[in-house]
């Protein structure tokens, strides 16, 4: 039972990986040469960009088309300089404005901590794909 389990799961996950997905109507943004390129559409297969059309060309059937009308595609940005065990808050500046009686510092890391999810939601949301947390000692 277990082989055949593990025999439909490797043949589902081949099936979704070359389900083939286009976002039309797209203005890519082409960070090597600095341009817009307008109404584009771009082939998606498994997790890579397969292909980009910027002129109208023929879409199979079965592929799933996302309109991109009034959208920017572009390349995912890195935010080179974070601090995660920081919140950047007025709490975790005490050289500035002593607030520990408030709030202190440890709460405002375990508050970090605790709510990391949603700080990468944001990030993910502005467009930011990767983080270099400098000098960070704790994994997250």
């Amino acid at each position: 039972m277990k082989l055949i389990s593990g025999i439909f799961l490797c043949l589902l996950s081949l099936s979704a990986s070359s389900q083939k997905i286009f976002i039309t109507n797209v203005t890519l943004v082409d960070v090597e040469k600095q341009k817009l390129i307008p109404n584009a559409t771009v082939g998606i297969t498994g997790n890579s960009i397969s292909s980009i059309y910027t002129k109208k060309t023929a879409l199979p059937a079965d592929a799933t088309i996302i309109d991109g009308t009034g959208k920017f595609l572009m390349p995912g940005m890195t935010d080179a300089h974070v601090h995660f065990s920081q919140s950047g808050g007025l709490y975790t500046r005490p050289d500035a404005i002593n607030l520990k009686k408030y709030m202190p510092y440890e709460k405002d890391i375990e508050w970090g901590h605790a709510n990391m999810g949603s700080v990468l939601k944001r990030y993910l949301q502005n467009g930011i794909t990767s983080v270099i947390d400098v000098g960070a000692t704790v994994n997250f």
